[in-house]
């Protein structure tokens, strides 16, 4: 959804009025789903903007630097079990001497819970709560993919997918 530039702009513009922080912010998308669109909010806002990326194995590196005190706002596309957000947090506030606002923007907020706590600074457990403010909030019904006769539309022969390999998924609809 974010691959198309019109529809990240009106997505960035809509999150862009949730910010509550004016001083010394810094945008951080969580690779590699909201890189684009936290740059889009960075350049709309005029925010200045974090680079992260995923290594090999899958986890988050920073590639740029923070200057003491800024304020980090999180930008996700879609959020579900706030692994990615949680993992971005630990490396930035277990690395940097900044803030961070406590509030993760994303446009879709898929989280069946509203456990939001953020944890963990030198090994001691910070346990901040953060609020999440989404364009959307929904909570899709999800089965376990081992328990196939608990599922309706797996009991009517259809695949479980994984929302993690979208490329993967399509090529089961063919």
């Amino acid at each position: 959804m974010m691959e198309y530039e019109v529809v990240r702009k009106i997505f960035a513009y809509q999150l862009s009025a949730f910010i509550e922080h004016s001083k010394n912010v810094f945008i951080a998308g969580i690779p590699t789903g909201a890189t684009k669109l936290a740059k889009d909010i960075a350049e709309i806002t005029g925010f200045g903007i974090i680079k992260m990326e995923k290594d090999e194995e899958g986890k988050i590196q920073l590639t740029s630097c923070l200057p003491f005190g800024s304020m980090i706002i999180f930008i996700e596309d879609v959020s579900t079990q706030r692994t990615a957000i949680r993992e971005a947090y630990q490396k930035i506030y277990n690395i940097f001497d900044v803030e961070i606002a406590p509030y993760i923007l994303t446009v879709i907020d898929r989280a069946d819970s509203d456990e939001n706590n953020f944890f963990v600074k030198n090994g001691e457990l910070v346990n901040k709560s953060m609020t999440i403010k989404s364009l959307v909030k929904i909570t899709p019904k999800e089965w376990d993919v081992e328990n196939f006769e608990f599922c309706p539309l797996c009991g009517m022969g259809s695949i479980p997918m994984s929302p993690k390999n979208p490329a993967e998924n399509w090529n089961n609809f063919q």
